[in-house]
């Protein structure tokens, strides 16, 4: 089943994608081994990478410049991964940063399941423009740090649009309200949907991108049905398996151990909110409540 189907059927369960990112500091065998913690785990569906070429991205002498250089995998080590990827089980998802690198995905698209946008690329508009003209398959895209308009989104469809905060990691009092923000977002969302014209069912999705060691926010988006949760994954954050010098998810990333605790609880959460239409028939009369609920805000939000 292609992720765009799998995204989009809300007869089964939303889709988690363990974002590896470059967590792998440049090494490949650590980038393999990520992804086969992830699948063994047998709670993600897909893996997410990215695709960094330093000198298109910045100047030398970018604070960043050698941090970048020295993590980034090419093209052809993520053509492997994706071959090693699908073998394991799970969805190829990779997230270019640069024109050069959009290109090289275009190029071998066959190997990648979706493209992802980032936040911070989100006014890259030759990027996104050469996105949006030239990339046939799904795309996914962060709205941490900016927004995209409604134009936007209808020119990248099929698209799941992700939720999130750009702070690593945010301070505790972002924490606090991010499950307000959560239903702010996705009420935001909504509204967009609702101002493009002639979108087919299940062509645009929305999702949460988590960056915060809780289950919190998680579990609020998987209430209000969000169909893809990215969760930061890096298998040896608490033991020490992996050691990240620059990585700046990394305190806020989740271990197969993390995984094991929290992706249940978002589960429960999105079935309770009524979200899953194959369970609808074993729904109790609270999640009854709750789905009336979203259905009726979702009403409002139409006519207004």
């Amino acid at each position: 089943m292609e992720l765009q189907q799998r995204i989009s059927d809300r007869t089964l369960p939303p889709v988690f994608i363990a974002e590896i990112g470059i967590s792998h500091e440049g090494n490949f065998y650590w980038a393999k081994r990520a992804i086969k913690h992830a699948a063994e785990s047998d709670l993600y569906d897909g893996v997410k990478f990215q695709l960094h070429i330093a000198s298109e991205e910045m100047r030398p002498n970018h604070p960043w410049y050698k941090n970048i250089e020295r993590t980034a995998l090419d093209i052809c080590d993520l053509i492997q991964l994706s071959k090693y990827a699908r073998d394991q089980g799970p969805y190829f998802i990779c997230t270019p940063f640069s024109n050069l690198a959009v290109e090289q995905m275009v190029e071998t698209a066959d190997h990648f399941d979706a493209l992802k946008i980032g936040s911070g690329e989100a006014d890259f508009n030759q990027l996104v423009d050469r996105v949006a003209s030239e990339w046939e398959e799904l795309v996914i895209v962060s709205e941490g740090m900016n927004r995209f308009d409604s134009v936007t989104l209808g020119r990248l469809l099929p698209c799941t649009v992700l939720s999130c905060v750009s702070d690593y990691p945010p301070p505790p009092p972002r924490e606090n309200v991010t499950v307000e923000n959560v239903l702010y977002e996705r009420d935001f969302f909504l509204r967009r949907m609702h101002e493009l014209e002639g979108v087919e069912p299940g062509s645009l999705n929305w999702g949460y991108s988590n960056h915060f060691q809780s289950v919190g926010p998680c579990a609020a988006a998987a209430t209000l049905g969000a169909r893809v949760f990215e969760i930061h994954f890096l298998p040896g954050r608490k033991n020490g398996e992996v050691y990240t010098r620059f990585f700046i998810d990394s305190e806020v990333c989740w271990n197969v151990e993390d995984s094991k605790k929290n992706i249940p609880i978002i589960m429960d959460c999105y079935f309770a909110g009524g979200n899953c239409f194959a369970q609808k028939k074993k729904a109790t009369a609270g999640q009854i409540a709750i789905e009336t609920l979203c259905e009726r805000d979702e009403a409002g939000l139409r006519k207004g």
